[in-house]
């Protein structure tokens, strides 16, 4: 990621100290800017009103993680059991032709 602190900020203040920052330009076309290297001067030159929303504090951010973290394991023990389900169906289909075929 691109140090926006050392590229972009002459006075070297952070946009909001103590927060991880993300601000999103999609609406006007530039990028999406992130982390603490994000400067006053770069939200300043945002096209649209910097929300709360687009502030997060690193909780913020590690409870949106562990959010994901636990809709993926949800998903994947899902898949599991349905994984398991399968292989004991084939293992039943599997008796039965065996049963068919020793007669």
């Amino acid at each position: 990621m691109k140090n926006y602190e050392e590229d972009n900020n002459e006075e070297g203040e952070a946009a909001v100290d103590g927060y991880d920052v993300v601000v999103s330009k999609e609406k006007s076309g530039g990028p999406i800017m992130c982390g603490r290297g994000v400067t006053k001067k770069d939200l300043a030159n945002t096209k649209e009103t910097v929300h709360q929303s687009h502030v997060m504090t690193s909780n913020d951010m590690e409870t949106i993680m562990s959010t994901l973290r636990k809709e993926i394991e949800e998903k994947n023990e899902k898949k599991d059991a349905e994984l398991e389900q399968m292989r004991k169906e084939r293992e039943v289909e599997k008796q039965k032709m065996d049963l068919i075929l020793a007669k």
